[in-house]
């Protein structure tokens, strides 16, 4: 009872509420009952009520009709806001435009689906776990020729179970999801918010594309790291009007909910929903990244594997042999595993020779192993494996190689040796 009667003074004291007569109820009685554990829970949810209209450090903290009407938005239910948008299609974001077309640009990244839905959390901080909390929560779908876009923000914790229902029924008709790191964070999270709110976690084995991973599959080793702000800045070509920084974004909310000041919450709609229209922009621009990788500056040899795993091998050497000019060595040695593997024996050399010309340890190495396997040339064996061994000193593989064809070569002369001398009698 210490710990309740105590957030009771300080709930009192916030809300300007006179504390010198004794306001806590005696420890004894039921609950529900006068002076009860009831009473008690009930003054706490009443002064909480008080101190959310109460003035804040001498500003009249705004009510959530006030609140709604700076973000253009609606009170839904005590404790939410919802704001929404709605762009008539194509939308320009960048260099790139968003369009309806969602569901074939998510097969062509080997993604089945009908209706997406965009997703994107603004949360309290970044660790996670049952702490955490969504604070606001963004979506967006195509409505015929119309992207929607419906921001929910809580005005306190109190809203949060009308919050969870509303996002529900906002995406109930969408059959895939489409986030940035949401396998990671934004889905894990609401569905510890669900459990959490006692509701069924409305998300659960619907198809989840999270652009995260095909962008780092095709950028990964283009670009210094592969944040959102790098898809925009790099790819799409949109830089952000006065963004908030991310890191300022829970305590822009926090701002608001401790001392009433909703300054920056505009800014904190504004930033999240810059991430669900990016998110909706990135969705074409990597469909159209994947068809012509040489075009937009992705990793060729990467585009291909991704190919080889969802259509095929033959797609793969088909993209790989399209681009061999402009390809890097892990493209080339790819391209020549592909043609051995198709029987081309002929273009699989060609392709480590001239990785070995330029001293490449895996183009001499392969070099040696078709002399050693296929052509039964030792001393060609032996030569490229020695000039292994000065490029790569420590790789032990290779000194055992060279052991191994040395120890074969004399075993060679030794036996041809005799029959020669016997020939010759």
């Amino acid at each position: 009872m210490t710990g309740l009667s105590d957030r009771l003074s300080a709930l009192r004291r916030e809300a300007g509420a006179d504390t010198s007569a004794t306001a806590v109820p005696p420890e004894s009685g039921p609950a529900g009952s006068p002076g009860g554990l009831g009473s008690l829970r009930a003054e706490i949810e009443r002064l909480s009520a008080v101190r959310t209209r109460a003035t804040v450090r001498g500003r009249s903290r705004p009510s959530e009709d006030e609140l709604a009407a700076r973000l253009g938005g609606t009170v839904v239910s005590n404790g939410l806001v919802a704001v929404e948008h709605r762009l008539p299609l194509p939308a320009p974001h960048g260099r790139w435009a968003i369009r309806h077309e969602a569901a074939a640009y998510l097969e062509s990244l080997g993604v089945p689906g009908c209706a997406a839905l965009f997703l994107d959390t603004e949360t309290t901080g970044l660790a996670g776990g049952t702490g955490t909390t969504a604070f606001l929560v963004g979506a967006a779908r195509v409505d015929g020729d119309v992207l929607v876009l419906r921001q929910y923000l809580l005005t306190r914790f109190a809203g949060e179970p009308a919050m969870l229902d509303e996002v529900e029924r906002f995406g109930a008709g969408a059959d895939t999801l489409v986030t940035y790191n949401g396998k990671a964070f934004d889905l894990p999270l609401l569905t510890a918010r669900y459990q959490l709110c006692r509701r069924t976690d409305p998300f659960a084995g619907r198809t989840h594309a999270d652009l995260l991973h095909p962008v780092r599959r095709a950028f990964g080793r283009r670009w210094p790291d592969c944040r959102l702000a790098s898809v925009e800045a790099h790819l799409l070509g949109f830089a952000r009007p006065d963004d908030l920084p991310s890191a300022e974004v829970p305590a822009a909310w926090s701002r608001w909910l401790r001392e009433g000041r909703a300054d920056r919450l505009p800014a904190v709609l504004d930033h999240n929903r810059w991430d669900l229209l990016s998110l909706a922009a990135l969705l074409p621009a990597l469909a159209v990244a994947f068809s012509a990788p040489d075009e937009h500056g992705a990793d060729i040899a990467a585009v291909a594997r991704d190919r080889g795993d969802r259509i095929g091998a033959s797609a793969a050497h088909e993209l790989l042999a399209a681009h061999e000019d402009r390809l890097d060595d892990r493209g080339l040695l790819a391209l020549a595993a592909l043609a051995r593997r198709r029987g081309d024996r002929a273009k699989a050399l060609a392709i480590w020779g001239r990785l070995a010309a330029r001293g490449h340890p895996e183009g001499l190495e392969r070099l040696a192993k078709h002399a050693e396997h296929v052509e039964r040339d030792l001393p060609a064996a032996l030569a490229l494996t020695l000039r292994l061994i000065e490029l790569e000193p420590w790789r032990e593989p290779h000194r055992r190689r060279f052991a191994r064809l040395e120890a074969r070569a004399a075993r060679t002369d030794e036996e041809s040796g005799p029959t020669s001398t016997r020939t010759a009698a």
